[in-house]
């Protein structure tokens, strides 16, 4: 029980020091990139967000004119069942003022 004992005892002295040094680094290291490269990865990546924001922005302007439109037909739509439920309403008035 005792040897079970300092066997147990060793590995965790052994396990606590092994975990104490430092990682070893397997990779190699990145090199540096060209400033260059940097800065035409930085304008591709800035047109193409000039190149979205405005296809966007026409996408948009497509949607309002789409909605405008069918609003305004319908308004139109609306106001002609307006004038047809009046005008009835105006004959008879008519009428009314007719017999009076």
């Amino acid at each position: 029980m005792n040897k079970l004992f300092a066997a147990l005892i060793t590995t965790l002295f052994a396990a606590t020091a092994f975990a104490q040094t430092p990682p070893v680094n397997t990779t190699s290291p990145v090199a540096p990139a060209n400033k260059a490269e940097v800065k035409a990865d930085v304008k591709a990546a800035a047109s193409d967000v000039k190149t979205n924001a405005k296809q966007a922005a026409s996408d948009i302007k497509a949607v309002a004119k789409k909605t405008t439109k069918k609003t305004k037909a319908k308004a139109k739509k609306v106001k002609a069942k307006v004038k047809a439920k009046a005008q009835p309403r105006t004959e008879v008035k008519a009428e009314v003022k007719a017999a009076n």
